[in-house]
């Protein structure tokens, strides 16, 4: 068991790095994270373990909204045309 309380191996962190670039450059997947963090998540097929989950619940949701107002808008998805596709 590691630190954070999960067995083998601990967290993923290819998967933990590509929700939260995930959550600052899409306004509509954050707006589903809001909703429900999980489902979110599997949709987009990010494979999260419940510790994961759980740890990344925790973040500000208003923190990532701020930040993503201060990204330059041709890095972040087009509302219009985001989906859930990878």
């Amino acid at each position: 068991m590691d630190i954070y309380g999960a067995k083998g191996g601990g967290m993923s962190q290819e998967a933990v790095e590509r929700m939260l670039g995930r959550m600052l450059t899409d306004q509509r997947f954050r707006t589903l994270v809001g909703t429900s963090l999980e489902s979110a998540s599997r949709e987009a097929g990010f494979q999260l373990n419940p510790v994961e989950l759980r740890l990344l619940s925790a973040l500000q949701p208003e923190g990532f909204a701020e930040l993503a107002g201060r990204i330059d808008p041709g890095l972040c998805r087009a509302a219009a045309g985001s989906d859930l596709i990878r």
